[in-house]
């Protein structure tokens, strides 16, 4: 019965060796012979399972990208589907390898060969070869790339960028239609440097907390996300990057967050928050700091109270100020807590625990950041 069937595809569809391989299992050595001078007029695959111009091809659009996955996406003629099938059941072949898997099969083992790239989902890139009828394309989708970037930086560092004169924020070629100005700040190189090194599209940026610029952050630094459409220096992203930006601000730590962010959670914080007075620290303004566990926020809906995470685990003096270690949930705005800054138009602070002006100057150090990607 094998030796029918292998008669039957090389007499009638001008089968390939690959393709009698493809319905056959373990084809006579004879066969195969023969089959191998059909390579570039077989019916069944019409050519494609020994076009080394697609595999070139492939090689080509590759070219330029640093990654260290793919994986494989084949579209072949209707009509080649139609005539396997039929073969299929004319034959009650149930086992045979259909064309698209054979070509998926054939390109990956040329690209894991030549890059030394592994075959996985979620892949950095997906090639997608389109074979269908009259058409022969290659076309490379990449993956979102979405990194984590921990930075410390020195209170009054120029973080933020300012808005483009021309359009006011709302996006322009001036701008580069990033809404900001590429002013030298942090986020300027973000916006500006950074795609350029990397090869990729303008970022999204995400900051977890407002940055201030009265805050300083040390240890693991602060977490910023950056968010890629298309990126080509992907595994090579944290080499490329300047680690050491300037003398106010340093990259600790940059790379790909392979699962989805939990944004919307709280996470916790620890620092060292010094408040200095204008008429010095004292006992009854340290027993207030380490009463401090509820914020009663006044909105359209009435008062509302926030039971957030907010230990003192040391306090001490240093000249005016009370100078404390804390532990605190992400929700919690120092700023509004301590009365020194105007709070959003529709809230009132109801329990500020110091008088209007009493407080001088306030700092936070924040030395670990508790936010798991």
């Amino acid at each position: 019965m094998l030796s029918k069937i292998e008669e039957v595809l090389i007499r009638d569809f001008n089968a390939c060796d690959r393709c009698l391989k493809r319905f056959v299992k373990n084809p006579d050595k004879t066969y195969l012979l023969k089959a191998k001078e059909n390579r570039r007029r077989c019916k069944l695959c019409n050519g494609l399972l020994s076009e080394r111009n697609l595999l070139k091809a492939v090689l080509n659009k590759l070219r330029g990208y640093s990654i260290r996955t793919f994986n494989v996406g084949v579209r072949v003629p209707q009509s080649l589907q139609s005539l396997e099938n039929k073969i299929s059941l004319d034959y009650g072949l149930i086992d045979y390898v259909p064309l698209r898997k054979a070509i998926k099969e054939r390109v990956a083992k040329y690209v894991k060969h030549k890059l030394n790239l592994r075959m996985q989902e979620p892949a950095d890139i997906s090639i997608i070869l389109d074979l269908s009828e009259n058409i022969n394309s290659v076309i490379v989708s990449e993956r979102k790339a979405v990194y984590r970037l921990n930075f410390i930086k020195n209170a009054g560092a120029k973080v933020l960028a300012a808005k483009c004169d021309v359009c006011g924020g709302h996006g322009c070629s001036v701008c580069e239609w990033t809404g900001k100005k590429n002013d030298g700040s942090f986020e300027a190189y973000l916006l500006y440097d950074v795609p350029k090194l990397l090869k990729a599209s303008k970022p999204d940026i995400i900051w977890p907390i407002k940055d201030m610029p009265e805050l300083s952050f040390s240890g693991i630094g602060f977490p910023v996300y950056v968010i890629f459409d298309t990126i080509k220096e992907r595994t090579r992203a944290p080499f490329l990057i300047d680690f050491n930006f300037d003398k106010d601000i340093k990259i600790v730590s940059f790379y790909e967050v392979k699962t989805h962010l939990s944004l919307n959670k709280p996470f916790l914080l620890s620092g060292t928050v010094c408040i200095e007075f204008k008429e010095g620290c004292d006992d009854e303004k340290m027993k207030t700091i380490k009463h401090l566990s509820k914020i009663r926020l006044k909105g359209k809906n009435g008062i509302k109270v926030w039971d957030k995470s907010f230990t003192v685990k040391s306090i001490s003096i240093k000249g005016k100020a009370c100078c404390f270690e804390c532990k605190y949930e992400s929700g919690i705005n120092f700023y509004n807590l301590f009365n020194i800054r105007e709070t959003p138009k529709d809230k009132e602070i109801l329990n500020k625990p110091f008088k209007k002006g009493e407080v001088k100057s306030f700092t936070l150090e924040l030395y670990n950041i508790n936010l798991p990607d």
